[in-house]
């Protein structure tokens, strides 16, 4: 950001701070990440990301860290992010 001449406001500062929390942190680390940090850092309520972990065929698997919480892998969400973007998809664009 130094080096960059742009002025960046408050809110732009704070989400920028907050997107590198996340990626920093020793869950992200390790792949995992808790449903609603994942949801904040792709843009997604975090409704959504428990919809799919959620029913009698879940689609996104839970795991469990250390502490105890309730994690999913990061490589897995976006996989099926992407591939829900692509069946969605609209024709032409």
């Amino acid at each position: 950001m130094p080096d960059d001449p742009r002025v960046y406001s408050a809110d732009e500062l704070f989400e920028q701070m907050e997107r590198d929390e996340l990626e920093d942190s020793p869950l992200a680390q390790s792949g995992k990440m808790t449903p609603r940090d994942y949801a904040r850092k792709v843009g997604k309520e975090p409704q959504i990301i428990y919809y799919y972990m959620r029913g009698a065929n879940p689609r996104l698997k839970k795991y469990y860290c250390d502490c105890g919480r309730v994690v999913i892998d990061v490589a897995e969400a976006d996989a099926l992010f992407a591939e829900q973007a692509a069946k969605h998809k609209v024709k032409g664009q």
